[in-house]
């Protein structure tokens, strides 16, 4: 039998994912790939074929936006659908695609993310986020892009801008 994205049958509380999600992801890949979340009002799912499903399915799954909205800039490829989506994602993948990343990886990524370590190494803890994921992309975002003699706060408001600009204006 085939499951779709919409046989939800078993709850996960925010607080169990919150506290440690590792033991509660691999319960449901091998035993129910598919949750509810109640107090996010999400559909949770863990496997390849069913993360697809819903990222291809808008009929049944409409992009969450409010959160990525707040954290991303409005619009944002992750919250759009459609033409629309398709048209921001096409305008910056080409530098971004699996061949091209593979050929700056390990010299131009790993080399931001050691500066960005160093850089806050001495506060002897940090925010995986804010302090560490964030500016790890947005800079090499703004590097792959063409900015890389741009500071990192101005580098941030490069890639919200270029996020904003309708698809026809986009670089190519």
């Amino acid at each position: 039998m085939t499951r779709r994205a919409t046989d939800v049958v078993h709850d996960v509380s925010l607080d169990v994912l919150e506290a440690d999600p590792y033991p509660t992801y691999r319960w449901l890949r091998e035993h129910q790939p598919i949750a509810w979340v109640p107090e996010a009002g999400r559909v949770f799912v863990t496997t390849w074929a069913l993360c697809d499903e819903a990222g291809n399915n808008d009929e049944v799954f409409e992009p969450a936006k409010d959160i990525f909205n707040t954290v991303y800039g409005d619009p944002n490829v992750i919250s759009l659908r459609g033409v629309e989506h398709r048209d921001m994602r096409n305008a910056l993948n080409a530098p971004f695609r699996p061949a091209a990343v593979n050929a700056y990886k390990d010299t131009h990524l790993r080399a931001v993310a050691a500066e960005r370590i160093d850089a806050i190494r001495d506060r002897g803890r940090a925010e995986a986020s804010s302090d560490i994921l964030e500016p790890i992309s947005q800079r090499t975002v703004g590097d792959v892009l063409g900015f890389t003699d741009v500071d990192d706060e101005d580098a941030v408001a490069l890639v919200q801008a270029v996020r904003r600009l309708p698809g026809r204006l986009r670089p190519q």
